[in-house]
């Protein structure tokens, strides 16, 4: 019976997204850049997209980085940087996994342009 309970905490624990002791990670579906549109998946329009913009949108968010992403044909985007994509090119994010390995930082505003190096 305890080995059952001890299992079902686990899941929990594992299906609320704490990875390990203190570490938090989060999934957020379709992200928007500053609650407008959607988040494209390029940090400037047609560059360096990925992993750089998703980073941004996690440190932005609180968090240290994004460990995992899926994009989707989406219009219209805007880059972390504040360009507008609209078209049927357009790519936005379907999710973004973020994680910190402490507590949640505070949140912080959209800037007009995000420092990488930040």
């Amino acid at each position: 019976m305890n080995a059952v309970l001890r299992l079902a905490a686990a899941v929990a624990v594992t299906a609320a997204g704490i990875t390990s002791a203190g570490a938090l990670e989060e999934r957020h579906e379709h992200p928007h850049y500053s609650g407008q549109m959607r988040l494209d998946w390029c940090f400037t329009y047609g560059k360096d997209c990925g992993q750089m913009s998703a980073n941004d949108f996690c440190r932005v968010q609180g968090y240290e980085h994004a460990t995992n992403f899926e994009v989707e044909k989406v219009s219209p985007t805007k880059t972390p940087t504040g360009e507008v994509c609209n078209g049927s090119f357009c790519t936005g994010f379907a999710f973004i996994d973020c994680f910190t390995s402490g507590e949640r930082g505070r949140a912080r505003d959209w800037p007009q342009r995000i420092d990488p190096n930040n």
